[in-house]
């Protein structure tokens, strides 16, 4: 499995926006946060987890954490 840093060279060399991933896997790969219900957007920018209210604030406390987030939604 390629890690986050890999994904954004890939965008960048695809030409690619962005990439979102939907299972739970790359999720927790990706975030370090484990989830049953989300969207990790990764972008040449940044990396989001999307998710519902249920697991925004323990979302927020893995951002702080040093994960690979940069925006919790």
């Amino acid at each position: 499995m390629i890690n986050g840093r890999e994904i954004y060279k890939k965008i960048e060399n695809e030409g690619y926006d962005a990439a979102v991933f939907f299972d739970e896997i790359s999720q927790r790969y990706l975030t370090g946060f484990y989830t049953t219900d989300g969207i990790v957007l990764v972008s040449k920018q940044e990396t989001a987890l999307i998710t519902d209210s249920r697991y925004f604030e323990a979302a927020s406390i893995a951002k702080s954490n040093g994960t690979l987030l940069d925006d919790v939604t």
